[in-house]
């Protein structure tokens, strides 16, 4: 059964995602891994050891967006986009329509 949305006329027909949000992703190097095998590729020369530095452990994690964009269709045949966060009250009325 159609929600009622907004406490207005309109009522809900459909759904979809317009937009996930974007995903940032974060590189770490740990610097003692750097640092060790720069070391020890200076005890063969110096590209050995600049080869060592670059190849250093790293780590990349990724941020999640915590915003999605929906367009609506309504039964009045009208449409909106609607930008919220997922998990709110208002994101959770609307992924019952996808």
């Amino acid at each position: 059964m159609p929600v009622n949305y907004k406490n207005t006329n309109k009522v809900i027909v459909r759904a979809v995602i317009v937009d996930r949000g974007a995903s940032q992703y974060i590189t770490k190097s740990k610097t003692g891994s750097i640092v060790s095998r720069a070391l020890v590729g200076s005890l063969i020369n110096s590209d050995a050891a600049l080869i060592g530095g670059v190849t250093g452990k790293k780590i990349t994690s990724e941020i999640k967006s915590k915003e999605i964009t929906f367009a609506i269709n309504y039964s009045d045949e009208s449409r909106e986009i609607i930008k919220t966060k997922v998990g709110s009250p208002k994101y959770n009325e609307i992924v019952k329509f996808l």
